[in-house]
């Protein structure tokens, strides 16, 4: 979780005293807090939220969620869980927030592989050399058949001295970045010179934030994350699943 240091020793000082969770002013004095002492998370009153427990607010920072009480004493990582229905609350916030922040990402600064008839759109973030992103990479064209769009990001493991990177970039800088990616997947180095303002170091902090811990990583519209490789078979039955629940 980024910035907790700086959390812990924000909000100890921050909000202690501070009103109670139906007092319109807890809101208002935990954000101008925060805009004050972190300046660069532009928080906004929809990021911060009640929770269901009397005193415990959530705050949502681009796809993180962290809680807090509203005397300013602690700051809580983790999962609340309604045990009556067993709903991770948590995590259905984490969905909420992956959603929100993947809409900032433009079209333009994604790789997509797009079904003629559109059912479902995943964004996968995808580490070039990884086994399991090239087999996922194979089943392409059974996902676009299937109706599944699917969004690239790149999220190079390794981190930017890895050559899994600079094939990423060396994609993006391609004339054509869906035969890159295709020659890519497949084993080879495309052979496009690195270029300039490449999206890889965006979409590995996105990544990084969304807490992608191994690749493909596959977020559904809705934000739900999908870890790891499927075959189409179930990862069609997976989405329909999910759709049926929400």
């Amino acid at each position: 979780m980024i910035r907790l240091s700086k959390f812990l020793v924000l909000f100890s000082c921050l909000l202690a005293g501070a009103a109670h969770a139906g007092n319109p002013d807890t809101r208002e004095r935990i954000i101008n807090g925060l805009n004050e002492h972190l300046p660069d998370l532009q928080v906004v009153p929809d990021q911060l939220e009640p929770t269901p427990i009397d005193g415990l607010w959530v705050l949502r920072i681009g796809p993180e969620v962290v809680y807090l009480d509203e005397n300013g004493q602690y700051l809580i990582q983790g999962d609340l869980i309604e045990l009556e229905s067993r709903r991770n609350l948590t995590e259905a916030t984490r969905a909420e927030a992956r959603a929100a922040a993947l809409e900032t990402v433009p079209d333009s600064r994604k790789i997509t592989f797009t079904a003629d008839d559109e059912q479902f759109r995943l964004t996968v973030f995808t580490d070039i050399d990884c086994g399991y992103c090239r087999q996922l990479h194979r089943d392409m064209e059974a996902l676009n058949e299937a109706g599944i769009t699917v969004d690239y990001l790149f999220y190079p493991r390794g981190g930017p001295e890895s050559a899994a990177w600079d094939k990423s970039d060396r994609v993006w800088c391609s004339d054509d970045r869906h035969e890159a990616m295709d020659h890519a997947k497949s084993g080879g180095t495309p052979e496009a010179e690195r270029c300039e303002d490449t999206p890889t170091e965006e979409h590995f902090a996105l990544g990084r934030q969304m807490q992608v811990t191994g690749t493909p990583a596959l977020v559904t519209e809705s934000g739900h994350m999908i870890r790891g490789y499927m075959p189409v078979a179930r990862l069609v039955n997976e989405l329909q699943s999910r759709e049926n629940r929400q």
